[in-house]
């Protein structure tokens, strides 16, 4: 197991994800409505699940995920082709 990957779920908002679950279950015991175990056991590997591919993304606290705002869709399109394959020169190899 990948200790690294569970502790960077921790810290990423399971956390506080797991604390908002059980609050709602707590407000839901209060209400009369009761949750069988199997779903409420369900929804915390749901939301493990969530949150570790919102992590994988970079959509989790200290992630590398900064989108660029843009009013006009697929306007980089518009505009020119991006060349999305760099290619390497290796001195004496031919051109591409």
């Amino acid at each position: 197991m990948d200790w690294g990957f569970v502790s960077h779920h921790l810290i990423s908002g399971y956390i506080p994800v797991v604390v908002a679950i059980v609050v709602y279950f707590i407000i839901l015991h209060v209400a009369g409505k009761m949750q069988t175990v199997a779903h409420i056991v369900m929804s915390f590997v749901f939301c493990f699940y969530l949150v570790g591919i919102l992590t994988m993304t970079g959509v989790c606290i200290g992630g590398d995920f900064s989108p660029r705002i843009v009013y006009i869709p697929f306007i980089d399109m518009i505009r020119e082709p991006v060349d999305t394959i760099k290619w390497m020169r290796v001195p004496g190899s031919m051109s591409m």
